[in-house]
Parts: C-alpha cells; sequence; structure tokens
C-alpha cells in the first residue's frame, strides 16, 4: 500500500470545526460539544501553522426553507462565532434569499427564506499525506510504501518484539525488531488487533461513505453548500475546479467490494438533485466525473460525533481508530504519550513539538510565492499557482525541472502539461519518482497528483504519458509498463468509478478521426450563434449537404487506441461553459440512444447500401428531420449523424469499387480528440 491509500485520501477534503456535531433538534449550548469544538479549532489553526498552501479557508452556505429552523440556526453558528471568535477564520453573517439565489442560481428556490454563512477549511490530503511522509524522513524516520505486515514476532512472554514486514512489489519479507509496536493502519486496524489476539473485540464500526465529482456548476466555484435533511448531511466543495459532494454513508457488510456501486451512487444522485432546481437542471449518472468510496472505522461519543479510540494490547501492541484530519496531530500525541507510557524501555528525548514544525514546502511559502515563479521562470500563471499550492516552496525545484526540460525557457511549452487543459506538467511526474517515493501509475495519478479524484477521465487521458515518463525515470521493461497500464486502467474503472459512469455498451463507436471531429464541433459552435446548444438544420442543411463531398478527408485511419468516446444525448446545456462540455460522450445508462436521429440513420444506411446515396437523397432525408423533429439539431445528435453519414459514405465508396485500395475505418479514441484541439478549449473530450 502507498501512502495514503486508505480513507486519509478518500474524503470530504474538509476540517470541520464550526459545524462539527451540528445535529437536530438542536442545543445551543451543550458544553461537551463547544468543547469539542474548541478543540478541533485549535488543531485546525496547528494543521493551518503548519501546513498553510495546503489548507485554505472557504465559506459555507447553509440554505434554509423554514423560519423557525432558520433563527435556530443562526443562533447556534453566530453564538458559535462570538465564543471562537479569535480562532474563527472569518465573521458569520445572514444572507437573505435574493442574495443566496445570486450566488448560487441552481439552489431550489422554493419556500427558500434565506442562508446562513459560516467558514470552515479546506485540506488538500493527498498533498497532505505527501508532505507528512517527506518531513518524516526529514527529521530521520525510516519510511516506506508498499510494505505490508506479514507476522508478528513475540517473545516467550507473550510481548509483541518485531514484525515480519513483505515488499508488495517484489514479494521480499524481511524481519524487524521493535520495542513497540503501533498499529495505525484504519480500516485494518481490527484485522490486526486479532491477529495479535483473536479473542479481541472490534474497537469500532467500519462506515462506508461514498463520495463523487460533478462539474462546478452544480455547486460553486468557491463556496461550500451545507444542507441536512432526514438527518442526513450533505455538503458540496469545492474541489480542482469541480464540486465534491459527500454524503451517503451506511455500516460496512458483506457486499462490499471495494468499489462505488450504482446504488450509493444513484442514491447520492438523487439527495443532491432535491437541493437544486430541477426545473433548470440536474445532475445525471453520465456527468459523475469521479466517484470513490472510503472506509473508516468510528466509535461514536454521547455527543453523537465520532470519537477516535486508543487502546493497547496484552502484548504492548498500541492500536488507534477512528481518526479525523482535524484531530490527526492530537491522536498522533496521544498514541505517542500512550506508548510512552506503557513500554518502559522507551524514553522520550524531547517534549512534543508538532504543534510548531513546519511540514515540506511550508517552511519558505507565501502566498505570491507564484508571482516569483512567473518572473523567474517565465511560467504560464496557471501554472505557477498549481505549482504553488501542490508543493508550497518545493515548487522551485519543479519549475526548474520544466525550464531545464524543454528547448526554450521563455514560456512554458504546452507540450510539457499533462493534458493541454489543465495545469499539471510533465516535471511533477519526474518529481514524484525521484523525491516522492512513487512508484507506480496509480501512485502519481492518484496519490501525489490526486487528479483520479477530480476527473478520472482526465487521469485516463494523462495515463500514456505518464507511464512513458515512469518507464524513462525507472528503466520499465514493455511489459512493466503493459502491466501498469492495465493496472492503473482497473484502478480508474473499479475504484474510480468510471465503468459505473461510462457503461461502453451504450456507447456508440465514432470514427471521426481527431481534424475531422474537431472542424465539426468549431463548425456547430460558430452557427449556435444564441449559444442554447442546439443549431437549426435549416442552418445546418447546406454544410451536411457538403460534407458529403469532403469523404476522402474521412478516410485517414487512427492507429492510436486510447479511450472510447460516446456521445450524451442532452449536450445543450453546457456546451459554452468556459470550463466543461459534458462528455459528449457519455450517455445514462437509462437515458437511452441519442434521440432524433435513429430512424433518419436507418434510412441513410439503406440507401448507401443500395449505392443511392447523393445530394438528393440527403436532402429529402433531411426535409423529413426537419419536419419529423423541432428543426434543431444539439451537438450530440449533429456529431453522431455526422459519424454515421461518413460510415456509410465509406461503405458505399468501397462497395461501389471506385477505390478498392480504400481501407477499413477505424474507432476514433479519445485523448486524440482533445490534443487536436489545441485552439479550442472549450470542448472537453475524454
Amino acid at each position: 500500500m502507498d501512502f495514503g491509500a486508505g480513507a486519509s485520501t478518500r474524503g470530504s477534503k474538509l476540517l470541520p470545526a464550526t459545524a462539527r456535531g451540528y445535529s437536530e433538534p438542536l442545543v445551543p449550548f451543550h458544553l461537551k460539544l463547544f468543547k469539542g469544538n474548541h478543540q478541533a479549532i485549535e488543531e485546525r489553526m496547528a494543521i493551518y501553522n503548519s501546513a498553510p498552501h495546503l489548507c485554505h479557508s472557504v465559506p459555507v452556505v447553509m440554505p434554509l426553507y423554514d423560519w423557525r429552523k432558520a433563527l435556530s440556526v443562526w443562533f447556534y453558528f453566530k453564538t458559535h462565532w462570538y465564543v471562537f471568535s479569535k480562532l474563527s477564520l472569518n465573521e458569520t453573517y445572514w444572507l437573505s434569499s435574493v442574495k443566496t439565489q445570486e450566488l448560487l442560481p441552481l439552489l431550489r428556490k422554493d419556500k427558500l427564506v434565506g442562508s446562513v454563512v459560516f467558514h470552515e477549511a479546506t485540506i488538500d490530503d493527498i498533498r497532505m499525506n505527501v508532505a507528512l511522509a517527506l518531513t518524516a524522513a526529514r527529521y530521520g524516520v525510516v519510511i516506506a510504501n508498499h510494505v505490508g505486515c506479514y507476522r508478528f514476532l513475540k517473545d516467550k512472554a507473550g510481548r509483541l518484539r518485531g514484525v515480519v514486514l513483505h515488499n508488495t512489489l517484489t514479494g521480499e519479507k524481511w524481519p524487524v525488531r521493535a520495542k513497540c509496536v503501533i498499529n495505525a493502519t484504519g480500516q485494518s486496524a481490527d484485522f490486526l488487533r486479532q491477529a495479535d489476539n483473536q479473542a479481541c473485540n472490534a474497537i469500532g464500526n467500519p462506515v462506508v461513505s461514498t463520495y463523487m465529482v460533478l462539474p462546478w456548476h452544480f455547486g460553486n466555484k468557491t463556496t461550500a453548500i451545507l444542507t441536512t435533511s432526514d438527518d442526513e448531511t450533505r455538503i458540496a466543495m469545492p474541489y480542482q475546479g469541480q464540486c465534491l459532494v459527500s454524503g451517503s454513508h451506511k455500516k460496512l457488510d458483506f457486499t462490499y467490494t471495494g468499489k462505488p456501486t450504482h446504488e450509493a451512487v444513484s442514491k447520492l444522485l438523487r439527495e443532491w438533485n432535491e437541493q437544486l432546481d430541477m426545473h433548470t437542471v440536474s445532475a445525471r449518472l453520465n456527468e459523475v466525473l469521479s466517484t470513490w468510496t472510503s472506509v473508516v472505522s468510528v466509535q461514536e461519543s454521547a455527543t453523537g460525533r465520532e470519537k477516535p479510540v486508543v487502546e493497547v494490547s496484552q502484548s504492548g501492541m498500541v492500536s488507534c481508530t477512528g481518526g479525523a484530519w482535524t484531530w490527526y496531530r492530537l491522536l498522533a500525541e496521544r498514541v505517542v504519550d500512550t506508548a510512552l507510557a506503557n513500554c518502559e524501555e522507551l524514553q522520550p528525548s524531547l517534549p512534543c513539538s508538532t504543534k510548531t514544525i513546519k511540514l515540506e514546502g511550508a517552511a519558505n511559502w507565501s502566498p505570491a510565492l507564484y508571482v516569483k515563479l512567473l518572473q523567474k521562470y517565465r511560467l504560464e500563471a496557471d501554472v505557477a499557482k498549481h505549482l504553488v499550492d501542490y508543493y508550497g516552496d518545493q515548487a522551485q525545484l519543479l519549475a526548474r525541472m520544466a525550464a531545464n526540460s524543454r528547448k526554450s525557457t521563455r514560456s512554458v511549452n504546452p507540450g510539457n502539461r499533462l493534458l493541454p487543459r489543465l495545469s499539471f506538467i510533465e516535471a511533477e511526474v519526474r518529481h514524484a519518482v525521484r523525491q516522492e517515493y512513487a512508484c507506480t501509475a496509480v501512485d502519481v495519478l492518484a496519490r501525489r497528483l490526486g487528479v483520479t479524484y477530480a476527473d478520472a477521465y482526465a487521469a485516463e487521458c494523462m495515463l500514456p504519458r505518464v507511464l512513458d515518463i515512469m518507464a524513462a525515470e525507472l528503466g520499465w521493461t514493455p511489459a512493466e509498463r503493459e502491466r501498469q497500464m492495465q493496472q492503473a486502467t482497473h484502478f480508474l474503472e473499479e475504484d474510480m468509478g468510471l465503468d459505473l459512469c461510462r457503461p461502453h455498451r451504450h456507447a456508440p463507436e465514432l470514427r471521426l478521426d481527431p481534424n475531422e471531429f474537431a472542424r465539426l464541433v468549431r463548425l456547430f459552435q460558430y452557427l449556435d450563434q444564441a449559444q442554447n446548444g442546439a443549431v437549426s438544420l435549416r442552418r445546418l442543411r447546406p454544410h451536411i449537404l457538403k460534407e458529403q463531398f469532403r469523404h476522402e478527408s474521412w478516410l485517414r485511419v487512427m492507429s492510436r487506441r486510447i479511450v472510447d468516446i460516446a456521445i450524451a444525448p442532452d449536450s445543450e446545456a453546457y456546451l459554452h461553459n468556459d470550463y466543461y462540455v459534458p462528455p459528449l460522450y457519455r450517455p445514462s445508462v437509462d437515458s437511452g440512444s441519442t434521440r432524433g436521429t435513429e430512424a433518419f440513420t436507418e434510412k441513410v444506411e439503406a440507401l448507401s447500401k443500395a449505392l443511392q446515396l447523393n445530394q438528393q437523397t440527403l436532402s429529402e432525408i433531411l426535409d423529413e428531420m426537419e419536419s419529423a423533429t423541432s428543426g434543431s439539431m444539439e451537438l450530440g445528435d449533429f456529431l453522431l449523424f455526422m459519424n454515421n453519414l461518413k460510415v456509410c459514405l465509406h461503405a458505399q465508396l468501397r462497395a461501389s469499387k471506385k477505390d478498392p485500395n480504400i481501407p477499413e475505418l477505424v474507432e476514433l479514441r479519445g485523448s486524440d480528440v482533445y490534443t487536436s484541439l489545441p485552439n479550442a478549449p472549450k470542448v472537453y473530450t475524454m
């Protein structure tokens, strides 16, 4: 297992303190609750001080639809702010219903009375994991990833004296002697406890949480949204330019396979859609960019919040469960104190100093550091900001590496980006391998860059280039590279939900080459002057007829094979958004095929088989389409129709034997499409 391969990188990316323990009915002055909140706020400030580049304040909007509840919630959060104002991130305030709708236009408006806005902190848990490991190594700790516990070593008295470790990549095993063994393995803690003592009882209740990432317009770029109903709390967080939705929890049972289920994701989608104005928009399964599950072992306290547990077994093993990012430092301090108290052989040399230690990247970080990168290394602004946010003061190392790896140091060459529309650069992959213990492609994409959690489709497109770089760095053979490709693809499909959100069985094949695809999309965008995602057939007619004479350019054959492209039935809603055009690409399971073109496609096929597909017969089909439909065509319909027209013309040309050397068409594959659109950032293809 890699650093952070468990639940520590699969959470809500939130450090809850203000809303921690909030529940209904509300008890404003619950002393234990406020005491716990005070500890949480203090720990949050410690995280802020230790890694300021990875922890940020975020306003949280809580929309309210009942005046009585609004008053009690307002009283709770305002009281909380007054009590902890010196440690609070910002003031709590009230937003009217009008202001709330301006801030969150897609929010459900029926009976909305307003919203309470308070402030919490977000954390980049992926980079935080790496920073903790590197900081420990800097202080002399021996760290290792992809290492598991094979068996325990005990003395004659039954005391634990070490473990036999094994390398999960090579299978190598070796013993490690220890004065004290600490079991901080998250969801596997009870498994190791029972391996140590079969008679022990579980100290936690495993809970499965499901998360999904939607395009940012289903939430807000800079503001989180907190909603409560049916005793469940849901929160939508801004995360890497997208919207991370969490809130589906259930107890772990024997049916759990480690991957998100259709039932859980659909439930989360349904619950989130209930918070949106359904007359305006609703999120669909094919619009989910990534989804995953995490398992945490929790123990509920009297106030209804998670309670960390530290236990010492008869053999002397110290186990801890129920930790969260808010409490990670305090829990670690408690665990070490417990180990010192129960092991006479251990003597502390210094008092605990973790409150004041700066983590890797924080020592010389400042909010304006990215400006220095802009000036010194001539980076593009988004790349410089991304590097500073991810790596802190270590961003200069990556900027220098990127500058040395390209021909010109005047600006970042787009070829240095792993994907044209994102800020990740190739230097980050090399840095992950050389400095951050990355051993596999999944290590890099999921637990160094974190792109799999924000957009699994983007990670899929990055994968070939990441593999090329890692193969050069680590000396992989072609067979090892292929094995890594299969392993990463399996991770994306199973753990990140690609198989769930992109069912290949329902995806029509495209046989447009990348240049043709790009040209048709640009043509559609040019004709869509109203920018409503649909173009009238009257305007499209001359261009469709003209395409009949362009079939020579359609016969270029693609040889690269990456991701299938499918067509979504409703692509009009976000076509002209600067950040996202819905996967043209991925129809939801229950949406059926693209509407409006099936019957006419069959007629085109019949004409091509009869060698009668020409400008006149095609014009007649367009007349029928115009009278039988709304008179307009969406982008998905247009691309699929043009694709089918190309296939039929190609088949007719081969059947007529005018050119027997024409090759078979090859299915278009995904990342080639995007790389063919350097000047069309509005088109998001995977």
